[in-house]
């Protein structure tokens, strides 16, 4: 990916790119539809992309 961004003459940035696609897919609602292949899509798996962009689980408090 860095020698296609370089012949491309993009800028890369790891931290930057991160950031970006944490602002998108962890505010994706429940019934968003994301693209695996051809026609096939899938609902997003909150877990999965969490752990994908190194997400630290939230845990969420309950009154008692």
């Amino acid at each position: 990916m860095q020698d296609l961004a370089f012949l491309a003459r993009w800028e890369r940035n790891a931290g930057r790119s991160l950031s970006v696609a944490r602002g998108i897919y962890l505010r994706l609602p429940g019934d968003a539809r994301l693209w695996l292949q051809a026609r096939e899509y899938n609902n997003p798996e909150r877990v999965t992309i969490g752990w994908a962009l190194m997400v630290e689980p939230q845990v969420k408090w309950q009154s008692m």
